[in-house]
């Protein structure tokens, strides 16, 4: 069962709202600037740093923070731009779904905006920590402590998606999906060792370059 429609910019009922954080990007930007001035600084000054071979380790190092500066750079940038595109919002009944039938999520998208794709799924995921121990860095005959997480993908479905979106200024468009999770998959759990955790991936593809992805935890019991 689906609904979809273009309305102004209000929705009724008070549900739940999830909706993409905005990244800061002043201080990666400030990051990005420093790293290619560093860079820029260490390949100006590499041949009287170092003679004949040895000349190649301040120029590598060089490169390697002008590239690292550049691609922070570009990636604020990016979010930047990303910005001025109306973020898409989860209309969600009280931040938790229940497995079986009765559930309602919808996807509302503000314009002015254009996507070639805007989908939403809904992902279970089983995550496994195992704790570990190893010689300690210190050379000391002690052992250190340390772990590691592996997720598997227990249930994913299709929820909302739409092609060639083109949202209008002013206005707001809306999908509303009602949708059952089969019981036989496990409920939200927290754990020591093994949790269960389940996902809202929201993306998007605009008609140019831009795309994003967002994930948001929820509950289902």
């Amino acid at each position: 069962v689906s609904s979809m429609k273009n309305t102004s910019n209000e929705t009724n009922g008070n549900p739940t709202v999830l909706r993409r954080p905005a990244p800061g990007v002043f201080i990666p930007f400030l990051c990005g600037c420093g790293f290619v001035i560093l860079g820029a600084g260490l390949c100006r000054v590499a041949p009287v740093m170092a003679d004949g071979y040895n000349v190649l380790l301040p120029y590598g190092f060089g490169v390697v923070f002008l590239l690292l500066g550049l691609v922070t750079i570009w990636c604020c940038i990016y979010q930047l731009v990303l910005r001025f595109v109306p973020a898409a919002s989860i209309h969600i009944p009280a931040h938790r779904f229940h497995l079986g039938s009765g559930n309602v999520v919808s996807l509302v998208q503000p314009g002015k905006s254009n996507f070639s794709r805007l989908r939403l799924r809904l992902h279970c995921v089983k995550k496994k920590t195992t704790w570990h121990e190893r010689a300690s860095t210190q050379s000391d005959g002690r052992t250190e402590s340390y772990t590691t997480t592996e997720e598997t993908i227990l249930h994913q479905q299709a929820l909302i998606e739409v092609t060639d979106l083109h949202v209008d200024e002013g206005t707001m468009w809306e999908k509303t999906e009602s949708f059952s999770i089969p019981t036989d998959v496990p409920p939200s759990r927290d754990g020591n060792s093994t949790s269960i955790e389940w996902r809202l991936e929201l993306s998007g593809k605009s008609f140019g370059f831009l795309s994003f992805l967002h994930s948001f935890e929820i509950q289902v019991c």
